[in-house]
Order: C-alpha cells, then structure tokens, then sequence
C-alpha cells in the first residue's frame, strides 16, 4: 500500500472544515515524529563510523530536529491509542562510560529499535479503519523535555 492510498484511506467521506484542520495538524505531528527519529538514526550512523577518533565522535553526536536537542529524551507516539517510546542516552556520557564494542552494540540495538518504531507506524497506519482517522490524542509537543505524538 503507498501513501496516497494510505491517505486515501483514512479520508474516507469528505470532511468538514474542523475536520480538515485537525487532519492537516495530526499530518504534520506524525511526520515531526517520523522526522525526530529519522534524524537520530542519521545521528547514530554518523556515530557508529566515527567510533575510532573520539573527536570525530563527539562531533557527530549533535543530534536536533527543528531546533530542538534529541537526546536525552523520550519521544512518545501515541498512535490509534497504541503508544511506543523511545530514548536514548548522551552519547558522550556513553563514550566515557562503555567499550567501544558496548557503544557499537548499543548503537546497533537503537538504530534497530526506530526502525521497529517506523515500521509500527507504517503498519498501524495501513490497517486502522477509515472511520477511526487520527487519534485525537495523538498531538507533538515538547513538554519537560518529551515528544508526544
């Protein structure tokens, strides 16, 4: 199934105005979302290939979407009424702390981990019924340093 029909799906019958507001609102959540773990998994890759010049390292752990730091931070989807999480550590911290192999295994396992997220969210997304739309829930703000979507 694409994105258009995934779309098409869940427009089902036209919508009023309100309806089409709040559509629009929850597209742009979802993909704020989307976009904050993309970048993290871009971030963890950059890390896990600097691994061996520690500078190089710290250079490439700088992780931000729209302005705001990922890391240490817990980023909530709230999807259909079903939630996944996902935090990860200060990769410096990591550094200081953990073997360069624990570094790359934790790495591995998290990149593996937003894969798992955005597959979930493509999945839930393809079967959810029209009539159930977005979540009205399901929204994205930063709030003491968490993502809500």
């Amino acid at each position: 199934m694409n994105a258009l029909s995934i779309f098409e799906k869940h427009l089902g019958n036209a919508l009023g105005a309100g309806e089409q507001k709040n559509l629009a609102k929850n597209i742009k959540d979802i993909n704020q979302a989307i976009g904050s773990l993309q970048t993290i998994d871009s971030t963890l890759k950059k890390a896990l290939q600097n691994l061996q010049d520690f500078q190089s390292f710290c250079q490439s752990c700088e992780c931000s979407f729209m302005g705001e730091n990922l890391i240490n931070k817990e980023i909530t989807l709230l999807l259909f009424g079903q939630t996944q999480s996902f935090f990860i550590q200060d990769f410096t911290t990591l550094a200081l702390e953990k073997s360069q192999e624990e570094l790359e295994s934790y790495f591995t396992q998290k990149r593996e981990e937003i894969s798992s997220i955005l597959d979930w969210v493509m999945e839930e997304m393809e079967q959810t019924p029209a009539q159930s739309t977005f979540s009205p829930s399901m929204g994205y703000s930063l709030q003491q340093g968490i993502y809500k979507i």
